[in-house]
C-alpha cells in the first residue's frame, strides 16, 4: 500500500512511503475446532455443520455441495459494492450451486443504489434460496464466517482489510484485487489493470470467481487451512512503526532541495 500510495498519489510522487501491516490481535482468533472422538479434519467437518446451520438460518436449501460466498461490509465505491452488486447476479445466474450473502450499510450514492437492486433481485422466487441481502448493519456471526468457502473482497483501495483477515481465521479464502491491505491471507487474487474501467474490473473479478467456482475439494481444503494460520503480529507492526519514525528523524532535516536524500532513498 506504501508503494501505490508513492506512485499513484501526485502529493507523494518521488517520496519514499513506507508502508507497515497493520495488527490484528491473537485474542481475536476462534480457537480451532476439537477433533473429539471422531478425528479426521476437525476443520472442514466443523465447516459442513456451520455451512448446514446458516444455509437453514438465511432461508436457503441445505446442500452441503453448495458453494457458499460472502460479501460483508460498507456498501459504498471504495470497497467496490458496484462490482459486487452485478458479480453477486451474475453468480447465481451462472452457477446453479452458488449460494451468497451480501450484508452491510450504505454508504453513499453506489450504496443505495445497490441496495435498491439487491433487495428486489433477492425477493424472486428463483433467487431467494440462493441470495440473502440487508442492507443494513447485520451481525455476522463466527458461525456464518466458518460457513463460508469465500469471501468477495472487491475494494478499489483497500488500507485495513479486517473481514479478509476475520474470514481467513475461519478458514475462509479471499476473492479479491490485488491491492494495499494488511498482507495477503490465502485465496485468489486479481491485479487491476485499469482502475477507471468497471467493465475491466468487473471482468477481472469474474475471472477470479470462475477460477473459485472450478476449484477442487482438496485445493479448496489445503487453503482453508492455510487460512487459519495467517497472523499479524502487535509486535512486527511495533517494530515497523520505531523504524519509520526514526528514517523520518534522520532524513527530515535535509529535505530543503530536489537532491535531498529522500530522493536517494526512494529510488533503492
Amino acid at each position: 500500500y506504501g508503494k501505490q500510495v508513492g506512485q499513484e498519489i501526485p502529493l507523494f510522487k518521488g517520496v519514499a512511503v513506507g508502508g507497515h501491516p497493520n495488527p490484528m490481535l491473537e485474542e481475536k482468533r476462534p480457537p480451532l475446532p476439537d477433533a473429539g472422538a471422531a478425528g479426521g479434519d476437525a476443520l472442514l467437518r466443523y465447516k459442513a455443520e456451520c455451512k448446514a446451520a446458516t444455509q437453514a438460518h438465511l432461508g436457503f436449501d441445505v446442500d452441503p455441495d453448495a458453494v457458499m460466498i460472502s460479501f460483508v461490509g460498507r456498501w459504498a465505491v471504495e470497497k467496490g459494492i458496484d462490482l459486487m452488486t452485478e458479480a453477486a447476479i451474475w453468480m447465481v445466474r451462472t452457477y446453479e450451486n452458488v449460494q451468497v450473502y451480501v450484508v452491510g450499510p450504505p454508504g453513499d450514492e453506489a450504496g443505495q443504489y445497490a441496495a435498491t437492486k439487491l433487495v428486489s433481485m433477492a425477493q424472486l422466487a428463483q433467487l431467494s434460496k440462493r441470495l440473502f441481502v440487508k442492507a443494513e448493519f447485520f451481525m455476522v456471526t463466527s458461525e456464518m464466517r466458518y460457513a463460508a468457502d469465500f469471501t468477495i473482497c472487491p475494494s478499489r483501495t483497500e488500507p485495513f482489510g479486517y473481514v479478509d483477515v476475520e474470514f481467513a481465521w475461519h478458514g475462509c479464502p479471499t476473492i479479491g484485487a490485488m491491492v494495499g491491505g494488511l498482507g495477503k491471507v490465502p485465496g485468489i487474487y486479481y491485479r487491476v489493470l485499469e482502475p477507471g474501467d468497471k467493465a475491466h474490473v468487473l471482468g477481472m473479478l469474474k475471472a477470479a470467481i470462475g477460477v473459485a467456482m472450478e476449484m477442487d475439494r482438496e485445493t479448496l481444503a489445503k487453503l482453508a487451512h492455510e487460512a487459519v494460520g495467517v497472523t499479524f503480529p502487535i509486535d512486527m507492526w511495533a517494530a515497523s512503526l520505531d523504524e519509520q519514525a526514526r528514517y523520518r528523524r534522520d532524513v527530515s532535516p535535509r529535505c530543503a532541495s530536489d537532491s535531498c536524500c529522500c530522493h536517494d532513498r526512494s529510488r533503492r
